[in-house]
């Protein structure tokens, strides 16, 4: 049996045990693995001296594509032939959900809008599906899984058409964020919709037990006795990430970190990796968000607090960039431009609050906040202010995708979606705003 392994960002370790587990189970399995950065997960897997037969990553992909464009190489007629045979609709539904070609990034900091033009976008699009083609049809594997809980970075597109036209399945575990549940995919696009299949009640026999024990949890919920379970484990992570981030944390694995670091760059020649930004570059941007942080949370003259008796709908902003917009949500990933649109079309007597996401705090440029209050009927809140009272006193909440219109729906408020999203089936969600 052949199993290629697709490991998405940071999962190295969980591959390295998947593969010794596989290993154990079936003898004479051949284990192929595809990583994304070659310097971090690449370089690890490597170093486990005969678990993989070869392992591929997309560090190579990215700059083989940039020596073929550079060279003006790229062929329409080509082009054409691959949207015939993969394309869906056409090769710039891949790029869209590729962060490192439609946005701008520099080392921890991403921003709107590329440079690139779409013969370089186009040519990306070629080199990936061309390259994992070859690939799939040298191993020719029996079955492809993901290694974590995502879908992965954007060549897990390029490779789920691929193998979906050479009819190899696929495995894809998704963390369902319904208590601890996992569940199995066959698609890294229709994640959701399986998920929807497993909730939705509809043509299920539901014994009186599993009535009574939701509307127990329901009501658990609503009166704050209990808190989703991928929020307990968020709250637990952030506890034990501040408690190794002590000054003796600091001062034992600082130093030790950086030295082993200096080595892997200079014993690899990381510089040639095109997803490769320097420890220097990477400290410089953590200070540049921190400093963000500390004025925002000194100063808080861009924020607001909520007004009283004041008629308002509630967005709450999303990190970028992420999977649930690049992916379930392609076309609204500005949300600049989203929450202009959505504020100019409400209710002559209502407001749109917009909140900050906490983590994403800092890595939004000052200037990024003061054009979303200037935006004519915006208030921008204080990200501090409690997003559930903030859904509470509400006359909807609206959102691209995320789990915030959930606990709208779940606290019987009125819940508006623009993307994909799992519960399109609760009472009081809808998937447009009718105003």
């Amino acid at each position: 049996m052949k199993v290629l392994l697709y490991v998405s960002f940071d999962e190295q370790r969980v591959a390295e045990a998947v593969a010794l587990e596989l290993k154990q189970r079936y003898s004479g399995c051949q284990l192929y693995c595809w990583t994304y950065r070659d310097f971090v997960e690449g370089a690890y897997l490597r170093r486990k001296g005969g678990l993989f037969e070869e392992v591929y990553c997309d560090s190579k992909l990215y700059g083989e594509a940039g020596e073929v464009y550079e060279k003006g190489e790229l062929d329409y007629e080509q082009v054409k032939s691959l949207e015939r045979k993969y394309g869906s609709p056409n090769l710039m539904s891949f790029v869209r959900n590729d962060r490192n070609l439609i946005m701008r990034r520099k080392g921890l900091i991403y921003r709107y809008g590329t440079r690139r033009e779409p013969r370089e976008l186009l040519t990306h699009a070629v080199v990936f599906l061309k390259r994992i083609d070859s690939i799939l049809n040298q191993i020719r594997p029996d079955i492809v899984i993901h290694v974590g809980w995502d879908c992965g970075p954007a060549s897990a597109f390029y490779l789920n058409r691929v193998a979906e036209v050479r009819s190899i399945p696929i495995l894809v575990p998704v963390h369902t964020k319904i208590g601890a549940r996992v569940t199995l995919s066959s698609c890294v696009k229709n994640r959701l919709a399986h998920i929807e299949s497993l909730m939705d009640p509809a043509g299920r026999k539901l014994t009186d037990e599993m009535i009574e024990s939701a509307e127990e949890m329901l009501s658990a919920f609503r009166k704050k006795a209990i808190k989703p379970a991928f929020y307990e484990r968020f709250l637990q992570e952030e506890a034990e990430a501040r408690l190794f981030k002590t000054r003796l944390g600091k001062l034992v694995n600082g130093p030790r970190r950086y030295v082993e670091g200096l080595g892997r760059y200079v014993a690899n020649r990381h510089w040639r990796d095109p997803l490769f930004y320097s420890m220097l570059w990477r400290r410089y941007d953590s200070l540049r968000i921190k400093m963000r942080r500390f004025l925002l949370s000194t100063f808080r003259g861009s924020f607001e607090k909520p007004k009283p008796n004041e008629k308002y709908y509630y967005f709450p902003m999303h990190l970028e960039p992420e999977l649930s917009l690049l992916l379930y949500a392609p076309n609204f990933c500005n949300q600049l431009t989203v929450i202009e649109q959505i504020a100019m079309n409400l209710p002559a007597d209502c407001v749109l609050y917009v909140k900050e996401h906490k983590v994403a705090m800092g890595h939004r440029t000052l200037g990024y906040l003061k054009k979303l209050s200037a935006i004519p009927n915006v208030r921008l809140i204080d990200p501090d202010y409690n997003s559930r009272d903030l859904i509470l006193g509400s006359e909807a909440v609206v959102v691209i995708t995320g789990t915030v219109a959930f606990e709208a729906v779940l606290l019987g408020r009125p819940a508006v979606t623009i993307g994909a999203v799992s519960y399109t089936h609760l009472r009081a969600h809808e998937t447009s705003l009718h105003l």
